[in-house]
């Protein structure tokens, strides 16, 4: 997506440094594909918890429940974005 703000994010990265290829702006853009792809596995492991839980497990809604807890405390996005 062109208009993604995270590619956004790093275009106005690389013009305030003036450098074309800025090694923080590449560790800033391997940071985010790391942290999405744990978020992702961090979901589906809620989602497999909850769908056991479903079918007579009900500990592992309580399981699932506290790691979707955990998950949104340590979200590597803006605290600030939850008032709005």
């Amino acid at each position: 997506m062109a208009g993604s703000p995270e590619k956004l994010e790093t275009e106005e990265m690389k013009s305030k440094h003036e450098i074309p290829d800025c090694s923080k702006c590449k560790l800033l853009e391997k940071w985010k594909a790391n942290q999405t792809k744990i978020v992702k596995r961090k979901l589906d492991n809620i989602y497999k918890l909850i769908k056991e839980g479903k079918n007579g497990k009900p500990e592992l809604l309580e399981q699932a429940e506290k790691e979707i807890l955990a998950l949104y405390v340590a979200a590597p996005w803006e605290k600030s974005a939850e008032t709005a």
